[in-house]
């Protein structure tokens, strides 16, 4: 099998498991990171769209047509929409992903291109930009193991409930397959979310539970955590902003304030080890 070399600017923020907070966390990393003069791409991975309620863009069911074109018909990417925020670009997704997912599912086994076609339309224009972050569908095999053959960095948003376990295992069995084509694949981290404040017995349970799944020491577990706060959660994403957007115009709203905080906490911890691997 044919081998790839990663742009080191492009990460794969994935879980196997739905509603770990996953794609805000992508948006919110990709705004943190666009504020502090970067310049930023997220593509759209998951055929849902809800990245749209994040950043605030026109949600569109149908979208996702510049990916397929891009990876099925060899087109270079564009984004679809420029500048969401000054310096972020978005790839949007819809039923075009979705259809992209199955076109990838669909091409036969000795077609070794087929696996690469995502790794070279995000690596042509991934030199255009600071960092590129890549927000996979929970589902959507194809796609999910498209996105880490291209991406030099996943990085793995989990809850602590019952089911967090078997996502961490799917992740690592997806995670080691990827390996294969794309040996520059790095686990950035996982980052506990929706977890109390003071989450110690938690953290010794994730600790576990990535020991389990990747080996090692469980030193893949981020410092930083993403405390439960859904009021300030729901209001932003109703507005279309982040978290520490809705932090910035109401710095009296406390819940925000600490929960802006949290992910200020992540970006800075995981910028620094994007910027370390320039």
């Amino acid at each position: 099998m044919p081998q790839l070399q990663s742009p080191e600017n492009v990460w794969a923020i994935a879980n196997g498991k739905g509603g770990v907070g996953k794609t805000t966390v992508a948006a919110t990393l990709a705004q943190l990171a666009a504020a502090d003069g970067r310049r930023v791409l997220v593509v759209d991975l998951d055929p849902q769209g809800t990245m749209a309620y994040d950043l605030g863009y026109p949600a569109d069911t149908e979208g996702g047509v510049e990916l397929f074109d891009a990876v099925a018909r060899r087109r270079r990417l564009q984004p679809t929409f420029r500048d969401v925020r000054p310096g972020l670009d978005v790839v949007a997704a819809g039923n075009d992903t979705h259809a992209l997912g199955v076109w990838l599912a669909s091409q036969p086994r000795g077609d070794a291109n087929a696996p690469y076609r995502l790794a070279q339309a995000v690596g042509a224009v991934a030199p255009d930009y600071d960092l590129v972050l890549i927000d996979c569908p929970p589902g959507e095999r194809a796609l999910q193991e498209a996105a880490l053959v291209s991406s030099r960095w996943l990085l793995i948003p989990t809850n602590a409930d019952a089911g967090s376990q078997a996502g961490l295992q799917q992740m690592a069995a997806r995670f080691n397959t990827a390996l294969e084509a794309n040996p520059d694949l790095g686990l950035a981290g996982v980052v506990l979310t929706f977890v109390p404040a003071s989450a110690g017995v938690i953290r010794d349970q994730a600790l576990t539970e990535i020991t389990a799944a990747f080996g090692g020491d469980g030193g893949f577990l981020c410092r930083s955590v993403i405390r439960h706060a859904v009021k300030p959660a729901v209001t932003a994403r109703g507005r279309g902003i982040t978290v520490p957007e809705l932090a910035a115009v109401n710095p009296s709203n406390e819940s925000a304030v600490k929960l802006a905080a949290d992910y200020q906490a992540l970006a800075a911890e995981l910028l620094t080890l994007e910027e370390s691997s320039r």
